[in-house]
C-alpha cells in the first residue's frame, strides 16, 4: 500500500484447530525500514483443569473434578477421556452442574499399587485438550486382611512417623527432621489382602536396619513382606537373610528406593503414597512420599525362626508380615 493509510488483515480457517489464541507478525517494509505490529487471533476452544495428584486405596473409590473453561465464545459440549489405568482400576465420568464434570476412580482388593501418570482428554469437534495428573493407588485402609504379622517392637529405634503440625527434636525418619504423616499413613494397611500394622506415632516406631537379628513367629509360610523405605537417596545391593530352625537360611540382595524418588526396583511396589510428610518445626514438605513393600520367597516346607535386616541406617523398615497358605 503506497504512502500511509489504513490496512486490512482478513483471517480464515479451514478446520477447528486445538489452539484458541494465535499470535500474528504483521510487517511492513519500505526500502530498508522495516516495522512489525502484533495481533491475537482468539478463536473459539476450552481449557481443562483437574487435580495435579489423586489418592485412591485398594477396596475404594476416589473423586477428582474437571473444570471446563470455555474461550473465545465456545459453546459446544466436550467429551472426557482417560489414558490407560492400572490394572484393577476402573474410571467413570459423570457431568456435574456448571462447566465441571466428575471422574470416579474405583480399585479392587487386588489393584496395582503405586504411582501412574494419566493423560485426561477432552474433545469437542476436532478441538482437543489434555490435563496430566499423577494417580497414586495405595494399601487399602483396615486391619481385614490376612498374614502373620512380626512384633519388630523390641527393635525400634527410629522416630519415624508424627501426628501432622507435632514439633519434635528426634531427628525423625531420616535424622534430618522429616518423618512419616501418621494422619495420612494411618495406623494400619491392608495391602493385596495382606494386614500390616505400624508402630505408635510420635514414639519410637521404626527400624532403623543397623544388621539385627529379628525373632520370627515360627511356622512354615511362602514369603516374607517388608514396608519400608531408603532414605538419603536409594540404597542399593541391601543383604537380608531368613534363617530356619534347621540351621539353614535364604538370602535375599534388595535396593529400596528413597521414599521421594520411587525406582522400581524388582522386588519392590508402592504400598502407600501420601501427599505430604512433616518436618520437625511441625511443617509439611507438600510433595508426594512413599512407603514401599518388598516380598520375599521362602522355602514354605522349613521352619522360619528369624531375619538378619541389613546393616545400613538409612534403610528403614515399619511394618514386617509372614504370608502362609491361608493367605492364598
Amino acid at each position: 500500500m503506497p504512502g500511509p493509510g489504513v490496512a486490512t488483515l482478513n483471517v480464515s480457517t479451514t478446520t477447528p484447530t486445538p489452539e484458541v489464541n494465535f499470535l500474528i507478525a504483521n510487517t511492513a517494509a519500505s526500502n530498508a525500514l522495516s516495522h512489525t505490529a502484533y495481533v491475537t487471533l482468539a478463536t473459539p476452544g476450552f481449557e481443562l483443569s483437574s487435580p495435579s495428584n489423586i489418592f485412591l486405596n485398594q477396596s475404594s473409590t476416589a473423586t477428582a473434578t474437571v473444570a471446563i473453561t470455555d474461550l473465545n465464545g465456545f459453546t459446544d459440549s466436550v467429551k472426557l477421556g482417560l489414558s490407560a489405568l492400572p490394572r484393577g482400576v476402573t474410571a467413570s465420568i459423570e457431568p456435574e452442574k456448571g462447566n465441571k464434570q466428575k471422574v470416579v476412580f474405583k480399585a479392587t482388593a487386588l489393584a496395582d499399587t503405586g504411582l501412574t501418570s494419566v493423560t485426561l482428554t477432552g474433545k469437542s469437534g476436532k478441538i482437543k485438550q489434555t490435563a496430566t495428573f499423577t494417580l497414586a493407588v495405595n494399601a487399602a485402609l483396615g486391619t481385614a486382611g490376612a498374614g502373620t504379622e512380626v512384633d519388630l517392637s523390641a527393635n525400634f529405634n527410629v522416630f519415624g512417623i508424627y501426628k501432622d503440625g507435632s514439633a519434635y527434636s528426634t531427628g525423625g525418619l531420616d535424622g534430618v527432621g522429616f518423618s512419616y504423616s501418621a494422619n495420612l499413613l494411618t495406623p494400619s494397611r491392608v495391602l493385596d489382602l495382606i494386614r500390616f500394622k505400624y508402630g505408635p506415632s510420635n514414639e519410637l516406631d521404626a527400624v532403623g536396619c543397623d544388621g539385627e537379628t529379628i525373632s520370627l513367629p515360627q511356622g512354615q509360610y511362602f514369603g516374607l513382606l517388608l514396608l519400608g523405605t531408603g532414605v538419603e537417596g536409594s540404597q542399593t545391593s541391601q543383604h537380608i537373610t531368613v534363617h530356619y530352625s534347621d540351621g539353614t537360611s535364604s538370602q535375599f540382595t534388595q535396593n529400596f528406593s528413597d521414599w521421594f524418588s520411587p525406582q522400581n526396583f524388582p522386588g519392590e511396589f508402592g504400598a502407600v503414597a501420601m501427599s505430604h510428610r512433616n518436618f520437625a518445626d511441625g511443617s509439611e514438605d507438600a510433595r508426594i512420599f512413599n512407603l514401599y513393600a518388598y516380598e520375599f520367597g521362602l522355602d514354605s516346607t522349613k521352619t522360619v525362626e528369624s531375619v538378619t535386616l541389613p546393616k545400613n541406617r538409612d534403610v528403614v523398615i515399619l511394618a514386617a508380615t509372614l504370608v502362609g497358605v491361608d493367605a492364598q
